[in-house]
Order: C-alpha cells, then sequence, then structure tokens
C-alpha cells in the first residue's frame, strides 16, 4: 500500500487552500517547503504540481496564487494566462446561456432549477475561475423534461444520444451541452434510496429560492439542498469511475457561509434518510485535512465519526488518482459496495439493469440480459478499449474496499 501523498500532490493541495481561501487555515497535511518563491521549488517538481492541477481541471483556480507569488514567467505565465482566460470567457458564455434558459422555460411554464454551474461558481473568490463545461438543469419529472427538450429544439438545440437515465442531454447550436435532469442522480443499486430521492424532488421545487450568481438572478435550490446535490454529485462519481478536486473546492467553498441552525437540521436528515451520511463525513474530514477548510461550519456533520487518518489519507489518494470523473486510466470503471463476491454481483445486475431500463421490468428476460450484459462487458473493453477484465475487476476490488468505510445506504 502507498504511503502518504507525493511531494507534488501536497504541494497542489496546499495552493489550492491559500485560491480557495486567501490565506492559510487549517492545512494539516502540510509540505515543509515554503511555497512562496519559485526557486524553492524544483523546476521538475513544480511542472508534476502544474500537471496535476490541469488534470484535475483546476489550474485556473490558482491564479491569484500563482500571480502573487511569482510562481511562473516568461512562456510559462503566458501560456498559463492563456488557458486562465479561455476560463473566463467560458463562464461567461454559459452565465448568459443559464439566464435565457431559465427565462425561457419559465416562458414555456416549466418550473426550472439551475444546478451546480453558476450557482456553484458563485462561492469561489473569483467566480469566473471555476472551470465548467456545461449546464444542469432540474425538472419536476420526465414529462416536463421532454417538454423542456421539445422546446429547445425550436431554438436550435440537438437532442444528442446518451445512456444517462436520469436526465436527457441537448445541445446548443454552439456546442454547449445542456443536461435536462428529472431526478437527483443516477438511480442508485438500493430502490429504497431511489425512492426517497424521488420523494425529494417537489420540496426542492416548493424550497427553492431565487438567488443572484455572478450578478445574475437564477431558480436555485435552498442551502441545504444545495448542500445535499453537492454530494450527491460527487457520490455518482464516485461509484462510477471517480471524481478529482475540483468537486471537493465546490463543498469547501460552499462551507464559507454558515447554514441556518433549520437547515442544518433539514441537511442532516437527508443525509441520514438516504444513507450517504458517512459520505458528507469523508468528504468534509479530507476537506479539513487537506484543503483547508473551516471545520467550525462542519462541525455538526461530524458527530459520531470514526474515520482515522489512514482512511482519509487512502481516499484523497483515490480522489487524487481519478483526476477529473476518473479519467485518469482506463481500468478505472464502477466500484462496488464492497469487495466481496456478492458486491460484485450486486453491481453487476445493478449496471445490467441500467443498460436495459425499458427490458429490465420483464424479469424472466434477466439472464439474457445478464449475458448481453457480460459480452458487452468483454467486447468493449477487450476490443475497443484495450483493457483487461480482470485489471478493471482489480481496480473495482480495490475501490471497493475502500467504499466500505462510507457506510452507504446503511441509516
Amino acid at each position: 500500500m502507498k504511503k502518504g501523498l507525493k511531494q507534488e500532490e501536497k504541494i497542489v493541495c496546499r495552493l489550492l487552500a491559500e485560491a480557495l481561501h486567501g490565506e492559510m487555515k487549517t492545512w494539516q497535511a502540510g509540505t515543509e517547503q515554503q511555497i512562496g518563491q519559485k526557486e524553492l521549488i524544483e523546476p521538475e517538481l513544480w511542472a508534476k504540481t502544474m500537471k496535476i492541477a490541469e488534470n484535475h481541471r483546476i489550474l485556473p483556480l490558482l491564479y491569484d496564487v500563482v500571480k502573487q507569488k511569482n510562481l511562473l514567467q516568461g512562456a510559462a505565465w503566458e501560456n498559463f494566462e492563456r488557458e486562465c482566460r479561455k476560463t473566463v470567457q467560458q463562464s461567461y458564455r454559459l452565465l448568459f446561456l443559464s439566464r435565457f434558459l431559465t427565462e425561457y422555460m419559465e416562458e414555456q411554464g416549466i418550473p426550472v432549477i439551475l444546478l451546480k454551474g453558476c450557482t456553484a461558481a458563485e462561492y469561489y473568490p473569483v467566480p469566473e475561475l471555476r472551470k465548467s463545461g456545461d449546464i444542469d438543469l432540474l425538472m419536476r419529472n420526465e414529462k416536463e423534461a421532454r417538454q423542456a427538450c421539445d422546446a429547445l429544439a425550436q431554438k436550435g438545440f440537438v437532442q444528442e444520444k446518451s445512456l444517462a437515465n436520469h436526465h436527457i442531454n441537448c445541445v446548443s447550436p454552439d456546442g454547449i451541452c445542456v443536461e435536462l435532469h428529472n431526478m437527483l442522480a443516477e438511480p442508485f443499486d438500493k430502490s429504497e434510496v431511489n425512492s426517497y430521492l424521488d420523494s425529494l424532488i417537489p420540496s426542492c421545487f416548493e424550497k427553492k429560492e431565487e438567488r443572484e450568481a455572478m450578478g445574475v438572478m437564477f431558480p436555485t435550490l435552498s442551502p441545504p439542498y444545495q448542500a445535499f446535490y453537492l454530494l450527491l454529485h460527487m457520490l455518482q462519481h464516485f461509484l462510477r469511475a471517480g471524481f478529482g478536486l475540483k468537486l471537493l473546492c465546490d463543498w469547501v467553498v460552499f462551507w464559507e457561509r454558515k447554514m441556518s441552525e433549520q437547515g442544518k437540521r433539514e441537511l442532516l436528515f437527508m443525509l441520514k434518510e438516504s444513507g450517504i451520511y458517512g459520505f458528507a463525513q469523508m468528504i468534509t474530514a479530507v476537506c479539513v485535512q487537506y484543503l483547508g477548510m473551516s471545520a467550525q461550519n462542519t462541525d455538526f456533520l461530524m458527530e459520531g465519526a470514526k474515520l482515522t487518518e489512514r482512511i482519509t489519507e487512502s481516499f484523497m489518494r483515490e480522489i487524487l488518482e481519478a483526476e477529473e470523473f476518473g479519467k485518469s486510466s482506463k481500468d478505472r470503471m464502477v466500484i462496488p459496495r464492497g469487495s466481496s463476491p456478492g458486491a460484485f454481483l450486486r453491481e453487476f445486475h445493478h449496471q445490467t439493469m441500467l443498460t436495459y431500463p425499458k427490458e429490465k421490468q420483464y424479469v424472466i428476460l434477466w439472464p439474457v440480459l445478464w449475458v448481453k450484459m457480460l459480452f458487452g462487458f468483454w467486447y468493449r473493453n477487450r476490443k475497443i478499449r484495450r483493457v483487461s477484465g480482470i485489471s478493471i475487476l482489480k481496480k473495482a476490488g480495490e475501490r471497493g474496499a475502500l467504499a466500505k468505510h462510507l457506510h452507504l445506504f446503511e441509516k
């Protein structure tokens, strides 16, 4: 087992902590080097540090820190500044498209809530530097999501084929993907959890707020629902190929603002009812330990937590290895909730049901679907992606062992 974070990973975390707060706070996994002068970091180490930031799509977030500390010069600085400028331009493109979409849906009589995107960026010291590539809208049900898709078609948007069961992809004339969600997350492998999440949709709309983001008013989730959704989004990616530092950053900056006591009670209730309380504790612990998040505003989440430094370190290594949405390696796919044969079979069945949403209602067809799924798994990975099934199963087992510490979907 690997021990500790690499030096370049520690430096990324420290720079990121400074960027998210403007000053150092509680950062326990520090590096011995003082990151204040470029010459104190060896060129090779600095190159590795910047590569990590680039792979996690957080490079623009470091703009102010890199500039103030004079960590880049010459052509390297010009390239870095150019990349950050692109991010700012994209942020404004998404901002104005988000405004158009929410207003247009209102005109069509379709209630909508803007998820993540501009509303998540608003919590950052410099919102424009949070990198994003698409727009997510929440609808009350599938019928209204379909209506929204039809309405967008009249504006030149094209529906894109997708295997997702919880949203419809529509692409704008200039190539921006808009996801029309009718669920808070893709179905998990426990029906009780899925039913509970479905039951929350009406409350999301009853309690939605009009809030300013980057100077524009948007319909958004209320704070406790916003926090809950940020965790669901992380969990969904974690149970697939994984997620990187960017989503952790959203959690850190969200808690720079205080939540009301009533909001905290609402959030805790949802976390415990959905069985993701342990996941919330892990995310919070990692953010406090590695990204300087203040524990003061989130101590109510950590009651009864039994997370050792070894466990949180393992989880942080998993996040660092995953990079953005688990794209770091081909053998990263779904993760079972454990490492036992039963956990693998449960996940295999779950993925089969997701792949064949229409056929799954006929139980008699399940054996046929399992065979098709198994053959498809072998063909896609062996013949197309050129990665062995053994490698995928080994990686899934390693990640599944880590997932046991999260006590997912347990009340």
